[in-house]
């Protein structure tokens, strides 16, 4: 047979344990002094496999000098070291989520024996405790599905939030931090080359304020949608500030009232003063009833007597006598 190249490690008969071994050089110790590893086998042809295997594995550079290194201790490094910076709910939502479902469950497995269908039985173990969110990575919605969200936002107060979103792919924590210093919907047309209108994502509400990476601070120039839902949602922020500043002029409690209760409260006075619910519905523009009823009226006559004075000329019977009665008492 012929001899293996310096470096690819040997592989011999144990008559003794009656198995294959194979062995290889994995590093030095402080002397430097070679580290040799060894791997197990019943026939020859695995026993070459599982060699190839921790060559490759030296030649990737893992360290195989601590073996006996496992999930759960690597996962605790990572706790302990890989969230600096982050927020005192995040550290301990991640602590959380480590401990209950990986380590309990895949903790104590050797890391180089780690293997993705080891996570994929740990996965389907939390399907029913986890949320799909947890789960899994997340999910995109179609071209319709998001053409429709869009139109939805047209007088939506969110309509400028989930425009700078989906078509911009700004993160959350990003579009939170965002003021009206950051956006620029003009742009300079006149300038060689023009310059777009745009949005500067340079903070996010992490803790300390900085973006998730160096490289997610970043200009974009904004859509002609994202333009739109942004002068849109300027407009009414600026009329609920004045709204505000007429209220406590007018004696009412500005942090209780905004612009859009205007509405609300045309079709509750125009209900309490007894105007037919279908007549509302067509001032306001609803197609139906329904809406009208169930979301806008807040107020209800609290007495119904129309059908009582009905009846009353129908039967010939005898008036209404709560006033006496209330006279008596």
């Amino acid at each position: 047979m012929a001899r293996r190249n310096r470096g690819d490690g040997g592989l011999y008969w144990d008559e003794t344990k009656q198995r294959w071994i194979g062995v290889a050089t994995v590093g030095y110790d402080g002397r430097g002094k070679p580290r040799r590893r060894k791997v197990h086998a019943r026939t020859k042809t695995e026993g070459n496999e599982r060699l190839r295997e921790l060559l490759r594995e030296v030649d990737r550079g893992v360290d195989l000098n601590h073996g006996a290194i496992t999930v759960g201790e690597v996962v605790e490094a990572w706790l302990r070291h890989g969230l600096n910076g982050r927020s005192e709910a995040t550290l301990a939502q991640n602590r959380h989520l480590a401990e209950v479902h990986i380590i309990a469950l895949i903790g104590k497995k050797r890391l180089r024996d780690l293997r993705a269908h080891d996570v994929d039985r740990m996965l389907a173990a939390r399907r029913d405790q986890l949320s799909t969110s947890t789960l899994q990575r997340g999910k995109s919605m179609t071209l319709s599905q998001a053409r429709t969200l869009l139109e939805a936002c047209e007088y939506n107060p969110l309509g400028a939030y989930v425009s700078l979103a989906l078509l911009l792919g700004v993160r959350n924590e990003e579009l939170r931090a965002l003021t009206w210093d950051h956006v620029d919907l003009v742009g300079k047309p006149a300038a060689e080359p023009p310059t777009p209108p745009s949005v500067r994502v340079w903070r996010s509400v992490r803790a300390g304020g900085d973006t998730k990476t160096r490289l997610s601070r970043r200009t974009i120039g904004l859509p002609s949608q994202c333009v739109h839902a942004l002068e849109q949602h300027r407009s009414a922020t600026q009329a609920a500030g004045r709204f505000r500043t007429l209220c406590v002029e007018a004696g009412l409690d500005a942090g209780e009232w905004t612009p859009r209760e205007l509405r609300h409260s045309f079709v509750s006075l125009m209900s309490d003063a007894g105007v037919p619910l279908e007549d509302i519905a067509r001032l306001v523009g609803h197609g139906s009833t329904k809406v009208t009823e169930t979301v806008y009226r807040k107020q209800l006559r609290p007495v119904l007597t129309s059908g009582t004075q009905v009846m009353e000329t129908l039967f010939d019977l005898p008036p209404d006598r709560t006033s006496e009665v209330a006279d008596r008492s």
